[in-house]
């Protein structure tokens, strides 16, 4: 039998995970001893801690994007919302027949149901917001950090070299 196929056990039980699945934590292990081998988990440590410190100046100065050109890129932040009904009154109202609410809701509002309707043009996100059916709560902030275009792609003037604002030459 080749190593990648499956196989069964008496009971029936597909044992490829039980090749597969110690591989891949072999292999995750053996990942984890060469970067602490070379030193590695501190600098990654580093790199959290300074994402996290951008993420938090970022939002502390109110902005979602930064650029640092002396890098060449910029530093975005992308929000993540969740989406909550606080109130089954004011959802139903906002419906276009009052028995849809009875399609959406159990214990709880039936979010699928909603990205349905919105889907096939029953009811809009932003009129499920302005009636107060629909609030959205911030779920996450991620940060991602992109090159910029190249200045000779835009076909810009570069910028001037030199040593940046309050640097010694």
């Amino acid at each position: 039998m080749s190593e990648g196929q499956a196989t069964y056990d008496t009971k029936g039980q597909n044992t490829a995970r039980s090749v597969i699945i110690p591989r891949l934590i072999r292999g995750l292990v053996e990942i984890e001893d060469e970067l602490e081998s070379r030193g590695a988990n501190a600098l990654l440590a580093l790199k959290e801690k300074l994402r996290d410190l951008l993420k938090d100046a970022l939002a502390q100065a109110d902005v979602l994007e930064a650029v640092d050109e002396k890098s060449g890129f910029r530093a975005l932040i992308k929000l993540s919302f969740t989406d909550t009904y606080p109130d089954l009154t004011v959802l139903a109202e906002a419906l276009p027949r009052p028995e849809m609410i009875d399609e959406a809701t159990e214990l709880v509002v039936k979010a699928a149901v909603i990205k349905g309707w919105v889907s096939g043009g029953l009811v809009t996100w932003s009129g499920l917001q302005a009636s107060g059916a629909l609030v959205r709560k911030l779920r996450s902030r991620s940060l991602f950090l992109e090159p910029l275009p190249l200045i000779r792609d835009l076909h810009l003037p570069a910028p001037p070299e030199g040593p940046e604002e309050g640097e010694q030459p």
